[in-house]
């Protein structure tokens, strides 16, 4: 019974304040992580443990080159991605009643606290990938940083999308030109 009146005082407090949070896609989340386990895999398999094809030592002890070259190139492949994905993966949360906007950098392990008064614009963009395109929403602020949330990440993009076009200017281009 208790429980029962604070879930229900919870849903009420909720009803007046409306707080808008990124829906992280579970999918996006799994395949980026799996990829990289499968790289790092890749490479533990090329230097540590022997893979038959492909024999990284010689009779001698002496690492072959072409093994060396394959392995070094995956390796920074693997260090590419995940600083791209570290620095790329951003959740956002807003808060009217607070008339505040976070941007959590969760790999990071950053939160910024804005208020609606310093975001200067939003602009609409799209990643492009060899399948299909992703929307992208980029929020400029009066600090001059930027933070991007995409379609591919963000499960409730849309929703997002609508708030941030009723309150927040729009603009266009990497400049941030402000729409009249």
């Amino acid at each position: 019974m208790l429980i029962e009146r604070i879930f229900f005082n919870e849903i009420n407090r909720q009803e007046f304040e409306m707080i808008l949070k990124t829906i992280p896609r579970a999918v996006s989340l799994c395949s980026s992580f799996l990829s990289l386990i499968f790289l790092g895999f890749f490479l533990y398999s090329v230097f540590i443990n022997n893979i038959g094809a492909l024999e990284p030592l010689t009779k001698n002890g002496e690492v072959r080159v072409h093994v060396l070259i394959f392995g070094l190139g995956i390796l920074v492949t693997f260090v590419y991605l995940l600083i791209i994905y570290i620095n790329r993966f951003t959740l956002i949360s807003i808060d009217t009643e607070k008339q505040s906007i976070i941007f959590y950098l969760p790999l990071q392990f950053k939160n910024r606290i804005y208020n609606f008064s310093q975001v200067q614009s939003f602009r609409f963009d799209s990643r492009r990938t060899k399948l299909c395109d992703f929307k992208c929403l980029v929020y400029r602020l009066t600090d001059n940083k930027s933070y991007t949330i995409s379609d591919f990440e963000i499960s409730n993009l849309r929703k997002i999308e609508k708030f941030s076009i009723e309150n927040f200017a729009i603009s266009k281009g990497k400049d941030f030109k402000l729409l009249s």
